[in-house]
């Protein structure tokens, strides 16, 4: 009886032990590395910035090959979004979503981990010597609770050692790309997406007038709810300029459902295929940029062309007045 007694005293002195020591431990956890990718900075933030590569180089997406995925919003930059669900232990289910997005200096992401808490990512680039330094960082809050706290002493050593497989794995897929200096370039293959057209031209000083036309024309086309029937957001593809100066656009909403096609709106699909593309951050006239480094891609790569460029606007200016977090998603089919 006095062994049992024993015991138990001293089992509540070491809980009464940890608890105190608890109270000493900080529950403010911050986890953070650090390397030298050999490539352009364009090229690495454009992997980071853009959360349907991730699987090709990060070591905690493959943990589990089972792991499904899915996203939301625009592929990149502010308001990109990825969940994930996986039996695994390490991985579980969870969201991230990219809250900030500086052309090639940081991104930060917002991470729920079901039934795990929050945490914060941080993604810091610079140039270094022969390429571009990399930083990434977690925060994450503990909360109070004395294992929880414990476990965050923890998370040094678990976590870095995770970042470190993941910034290899960067530096890996982006020294082996080609490099663009100052605009994030890839190559991404699309899904076949129906869509409604309409088609116009205009002079290049009236383009935005032009869309915001055709736009509204698609918009009634779908209906009393057109969100509802909406399958992304609206693209402008370029087709031609001719010798007047006018340009050609075909303006174009993706929607979920069928519709039937009237004289002025059609009802269609942009074909599934391999396309050069790029991201732009900032007003829309502002884009040039991004297109001649697409050019400068195609050229430097020997691809070719099979159709016209289009662009698609992956954020509603009327909800977001500030134009240098406009997001414009710049896309070349090639064969």
């Amino acid at each position: 009886m006095k062994a049992i007694k024993t015991i138990v005293i001293i089992l509540v002195a070491l809980v009464a032990l940890v608890f105190v020591v608890s109270l000493f431990l900080p529950s403010q956890v911050h986890v953070e590395r650090d390397g030298v990718v050999n490539a352009s900075i364009g090229t690495t933030f454009g992997q980071v910035n853009d959360l349907t590569e991730w699987k090709s180089w990060s070591y905690w997406d493959n943990i589990d090959p089972e792991m499904k995925e899915s996203f939301e919003g625009p592929d990149a930059g502010v308001g990109a979004i990825k969940s994930w669900e996986s039996e695994h232990p390490q991985v579980g289910k969870g969201k991230m979503t990219i809250t900030e997005s500086m052309e090639n200096e940081k991104i930060v992401t917002e991470m729920e981990f079901d039934g795990q808490g929050n945490a914060t990512g941080t993604w810091s680039f610079e140039e270094a010597d022969g390429g571009v330094k990399v930083t990434v960082a977690m925060d994450m809050d503990m909360g109070m609770n004395p294992i929880g706290k414990f476990m965050g002493l923890m998370m040094e050593d678990w976590i870095g050692s995770d970042f470190e497989k993941t910034l290899a794995g960067l530096k890996k897929k982006c020294e082996s790309m080609p490099q663009t200096a100052d605009v994030p370039v890839m190559e991404k293959m699309i899904e076949a997406q129906t869509a409604l057209f309409t088609v116009d031209s205009c002079t290049l000083d009236m383009i935005s007038d032009k869309l915001e036309e055709m736009f509204g024309k698609l918009m009634q086309a779908l209906g009393p709810k057109p969100h509802e029937m909406m399958g992304g957001m609206p693209f402008a593809i370029y087709h031609k300029w001719d010798p007047q100066g006018m340009i050609h656009i075909e303006a174009g909403i993706p929607v979920m459902d069928e519709f039937e096609s009237t004289a002025e709106v059609r009802y269609g699909e942009i074909e599934a295929g391999n396309t050069v593309m790029a991201i732009h951050m900032g007003a829309y006239d502002k884009a040039e940029t991004a297109h001649k480094a697409i050019d400068a891609y195609i050229e430097a790569n020997g691809k070719e062309l099979r159709g016209a460029p289009w662009e698609v606007y992956a954020n509603d200016p009327e909800e977001e007045p500030d134009t240098s977090k406009w997001i414009t998603e710049i896309y070349y089919p090639v064969k």
